[in-house]
Formats: C-alpha cells, sequence, structure tokens
C-alpha cells in the first residue's frame, strides 16, 4: 500500500478524519464512510471540543482498537502526539510497531530530539503566528508535510474567506511540502474546488464540520468523501 504522503504528492486528496474522541466506534464510522486516513490524539485538551486528551498509556486500549481496524481495511493512521507534553520516543517507536504512520505535532511543542525518528513520517503543524521563513526551513528539519493550524480560535467555526485561501496558497508554494488544511472554519462542500485550486495536498476534517454523534459525524465523513469522488 502506499504511504498517505505519496498519495498527497500524487494530488490524489486524500482524506483524513480527525476523531473528536479516540474511539474504536468512531473510527469504524470513518473508515466505512471513505476516510483515507485517520488521526487520534494524545496529551491535549482538544480546543475545538473541550475533550481532554490522555497519555499513551491512559489511551492504549482504545488505540489498540483502532490499529486493528484501521490495518485491516487498510486505512493510514496518524497520532497527535501532544501539547505541552509531548508522548516520549519510546511511545511513539510503540506506536509504530502498532501501525502508526505518522505523528503530528506543532512545532513549538515538538520535543528537537524526536525529528530524528526515522520509523514515523513527521507532520510538523503551525499556528496563527507564524513566520514564512520558518515555513521555508520545515523542508530541511526531516518534516514530511505541514498542517496550517493557521486560523485563531475566536475564527473556528466561521466561514473560509478568501483571506485564508491566500495564506494556504503562499504556504504550498513556501514550504515545498504537501499542505494539510484542518477545518478550524466550517468548510462546506462548495469550498471543496476552490480549496483544492490552492495547491493544498490532504483535507483533515474534525469536529467543526463533522459534529461529535455518531449519526452526525458518519453522514459528514460520507458527504465530504463522495463530493471528493466527484
Amino acid at each position: 500500500m502506499d504511504s498517505l504522503f505519496e498519495k498527497m504528492r500524487r494530488v490524489d486528496f486524500p482524506l483524513i478524519v480527525s476523531l473528536p474522541e479516540n474511539s474504536a466506534e468512531l473510527a469504524r464510522a470513518a473508515i466505512d464512510e471513505g476516510a483515507n486516513a485517520l488521526k487520534v490524539h494524545l496529551n491535549c485538551l482538544h480546543r475545538a471540543t473541550g475533550v481532554k486528551f490522555g497519555s499513551f498509556s491512559q489511551e492504549r486500549r482504545a488505540l489498540d482498537e483502532i490499529s486493528r481496524l484501521a490495518h485491516d481495511s487498510k486505512v493510514h493512521l496518524g497520532v497527535m502526539a501532544g501539547a505541552e507534553k509531548c508522548a516520549s520516543r519510546e511511545e511513539l517507536e510503540i506506536l509504530s510497531g502498532m501501525g502508526f504512520e505518522f505523528f503530528d505535532v506543532y512545532t513549538k511543542d515538538l520535543p528537537a530530539h524526536l525529528l530524528g525518528i526515522r520509523s514515523l513520517r513527521k507532520v510538523l503543524a503551525i499556528g496563527e503566528h507564524y513566520d514564512l521563513e520558518e515555513v521555508r526551513a520545515l523542508k530541511d528539519t526531516g518534516a514530511d508535510a505541514l498542517e496550517a493550524s493557521i486560523i485563531p480560535p475566536e475564527g473556528y467555526g466561521r466561514a473560509l474567506t478568501a483571506e485564508d485561501l491566500l495564506r494556504y496558497r503562499v504556504l504550498v508554494s513556501t514550504c515545498k511540502l504537501p499542505v494539510i488544511v484542518p477545518t478550524q472554519r466550517k468548510i462546506t462542500l462548495d469550498d471543496l474546488p476552490i480549496l483544492r485550486d490552492t495547491g493544498v495536498a490532504s483535507l483533515m476534517i474534525g469536529a467543526v464540520v463533522t459534529g461529535t454523534t455518531l449519526d452526525i459525524f458518519k453522514r459528514s465523513v460520507r458527504m465530504f468523501r463522495t463530493a471528493l469522488e466527484e
């Protein structure tokens, strides 16, 4: 199976689903409705939902279930490894052995030594206060992709704007890595064609557009999968 990153570089525009909880039920639903990749969370408070994700040991049982589902369905798997506290090298190596393909952390939170991990791909996230010269240097750090989490908290859930599109386009041209856009904005199906035209490599849908209840979550993933195929 090709890696998620090879698919992004081929302009396949894979659909990544960021789970609002580390739940096997939600993972199964996302897989059934056409997700290409799943992202789980550790060591953080999710800003959009208020859900607190625990440490690796606290979340291990759920992650084992989710990794089995992903492996059986040939769906890619990644982990947001933490915020002020990050998963250790040993924990990340265990996750690699469980079938995880990548970890995802804000550049400001990632301990520098974890850039040396070879067994997992690295998605580095930037926030609203980013510097384009630092973005330009990302490729030289060993990063495999950029997560453009550039919307300030007060903008969560609002409509995608032309200014957002301009910023995504500049990030694509500056960093020379696949750029993943998370749904901090309430991105709609009508936004997808113009978002893809910016050159971003993938959309990562999360709670702002999927909700947190099972029925709404399933319907949202299905709608985005269908729209991307069309």
